[in-house]
């Protein structure tokens, strides 16, 4: 399933104006009461579940919406918010976006399962990840989520640092790749 130019403008417009209409107030003024903040949470039940199902899931969509869960709940005590993205980490970590051999994770799957991945690697993406897996061993210290962050910064240090010390953005899906385990 591929995505053209405007069916990504279409989807930004429809998230601006339902943020323009919900949370920018007559005022001019930005407000994120608990009102809002609800609307939001009980509208990411949704679209969490959609985007595990999504064929060509996109990471950063998803680690947006865990990264608010994770600040619902401990805005709010939502263990419903903790336990959903807690819940998608676990399954995004046991998936196949994951490089379970070489380190980090894949930009998204090519099928509904998330069992084949797309074999390109974005740097944005180990960030992100790394951390909402950080997040989760905050809040849950669990060591299951620090060992998947300290995977990822071991394969960014190892695999996305240039020699000059600068990072590179992506890893190409047919790049030859030799792996180090940093500690």
């Amino acid at each position: 399933m591929a995505f053209s130019p405007g069916e990504f403008y279409d989807s930004g417009k429809k998230v601006f104006d339902f943020i323009k209409g919900n949370i920018y107030q007559k005022t001019g003024e930005l407000s994120l009461d608990e009102t809002v903040l609800t609307n939001a949470f009980n509208k990411s039940k949704i679209i969490l579940i959609g985007f595990i199902k999504v064929l060509e899931m996109l990471l950063s969509s998803t680690t947006n919406v865990i990264n608010f869960l994770f600040r619902y709940y401990r805005r709010f005590g939502e263990e419903k918010s903790k336990f959903m993205a807690l819940d998608t980490l676990k399954e995004i970590a046991n998936g196949g976006i994951r490089d379970h051999i070489g380190g980090g994770f894949h930009r998204y799957a090519t099928d509904v399962n998330w069992r084949i991945p797309h074999f390109e690697k974005m740097l944005y993406d180990q960030a992100q990840l790394s951390n909402s897996y950080l997040d989760a061993f905050q809040i849950t210290h669990e060591d299951f989520y620090s060992s998947i962050a300290i995977d990822i910064l071991n394969f960014t240090i190892s695999e996305m640092t240039s020699s000059e010390g600068g990072f590179y953005s992506a890893i190409d899906a047919e790049a030859q790749l030799t792996f180090q385990i940093v500690i």
